[in-house]
């Protein structure tokens, strides 16, 4: 989650610095070493604003201008133009990247019964030959910090504004190999180490860019070789373009959201894609979907989803199986309330029955069902042997009523029946794996 620190970082004018450094044995710059003469580019001017529920990849801006920022005077290589945009399907971030270059989307939605749902991004570009990829991701910080016995010294580094810079930069641990890296952090001053990441309250925004070739890098002179490259500084100028927009938690992309009655609701999808449903922002979803192996060895998958409100326990279930010889039981006092009619023809109703105890006195739940069956507990809609079921269920003494008509009238049983009702199914495949 995107905890705020009320600081919108935006990519300004940009400078660039190149030093050539080579580390003591402690993590700082030698000082005797002096910095060549700067370079500076021009500030990158974002496009027009894409709509970030387009697609599951990143939204791409169709007119931008042109980011170039020119070599360095030492003998870097000239970056390749930015002329494409992209942004996170939740508007967190927007980079200007090479049209040449993929970007791939592999964001995704947190769940859990600890937490409500999140959405976390994880985007990747890619440079033409596939040696090199920028990847952008939010989390905890595992490690942006130095290591014992890590030198390092800073070959690059592009002012990216909001106080943060890009720089192009290697470390060493001990007496190993020296690894070249780009990354996007706080400004720091000159004899300062780097710093791997960009903090948003608890969590941080990690872009950086990293090598699949160049393992075997034993001297400084590779190293800034490496890191003046073309595709090198192709990437760091695509970090000094970042902007990163500081987010309310619960930042969903659009697609994900509709309002119901004037309450903002996210549309649940199923792992394997075969069904979706709303569930309110304050609730929570664990979700137990999982493979099951056939008699004849072929596997299926079935999906399994619980969503808690604020009790201990779930409030609702949704599944989806193979068709079973279901027979209905006899519920003294069965009951059926208000019944809406879902998107694909099936029914979601209130009901309630008599509970046959004297720890209370009625049962009281929403089911979906076929469309005309008013049999008690048939609880499932099929079409041919696919079969979904979506319901929830209580007593009048856990959700304090004292009859059902006070429950079909409340907003709890309203709630649930939203649900239900806001049930869509898209595609009848059990072998359909995520």
């Amino acid at each position: 989650m995107r905890a705020g620190t009320g600081r919108r970082m935006a990519a300004l004018t940009t400078m660039v610095t190149t030093i050539a450094v080579l580390a003591a044995c402690a993590p700082t710059e030698d000082p005797a070493e002096a910095p060549t003469a700067p370079r500076t580019s021009s500030a990158p001017t974002a496009g027009a604003g894409p709509d970030p529920s387009a697609a599951p990849t990143p939204t791409v801006a169709p007119q931008v201008p042109v980011v170039t920022p020119p070599a360095a005077s030492s003998g870097a290589a000239e970056p390749l133009p930015l002329d494409r945009v992209v942004e996170s399907q939740d508007g967190a971030v927007r980079l200007h990247v090479p049209s040449s270059w993929p970007v791939t989307d592999s964001s995704w939605l947190q769940t859990g019964r600890e937490t409500p749902s999140d959405w976390i991004n994880n985007l990747f570009a890619v440079a033409e030959d596939g040696e090199l990829h920028i990847s952008y991701q939010e989390g905890p910080d595992y490690g942006s910090g130095a290591w014992e016995g890590e030198t390092w010294g800073i070959v690059d580094r592009i002012d990216a504004g909001g106080g943060l810079e890009a720089v192009a930069w290697w470390s060493r641990h001990g007496d190993g190999l020296l690894q070249p890296q780009l990354t996007l952090g706080p400004a720091v001053a000159q004899g300062e180490r780097p710093v791997r990441a960009v903090p948003f309250g608890e969590q941080v925004r990690h872009l950086a860019a990293m090598f699949s070739a160049h393992h075997d890098i034993e001297t400084v002179e590779e190293a800034e070789q490496v890191l003046h490259g073309e595709q090198a500084q192709t990437a760091l100028a695509i970090l000094a373009t970042a902007e990163l927009r500081d987010l309310p938690a619960q930042t969903f992309p659009a697609s994900m959201l509709e309002t119901v009655d004037g309450e903002q609701m996210l549309r649940y999808t199923t792992k394997n894609g075969s069904s979706s449903f709303l569930v309110p922002l304050d609730w929570t979803i664990e979700d137990h979907s999982h493979e099951f192996t056939q008699g004849d060895g072929r596997t299926r998958w079935e999906n399994s989803v619980w969503l808690y409100d604020d009790r201990d326990y779930p409030q609702m279930y949704y599944s989806d199986y193979l068709r079973w010889d279901e027979s209905h039981r006899d519920q003294p006092g069965w009951r059926l309330g208000e019944a809406r009619e879902t998107a694909d023809g099936w029914r979601a109703a209130m009901w309630s029955h008599d509970s046959g105890t004297w720890e209370w006195e009625h049962t009281l739940g929403v089911y979906l069902a076929d469309a005309g069956n008013d049999e008690p507990h048939l609880s499932s809609a099929c079409r041919g042997d696919f079969c979904r079921s979506f319901w929830g269920e209580g007593t009048d003494r856990e959700y304090g009523v004292v009859d059902p008509d006070e429950w079909f009238a409340g907003e709890r049983a309203t709630t649930m029946l939203t649900l239900v009702a806001s049930l869509e199914a898209h595609h009848d495949d059990f072998y359909r794996m995520p």
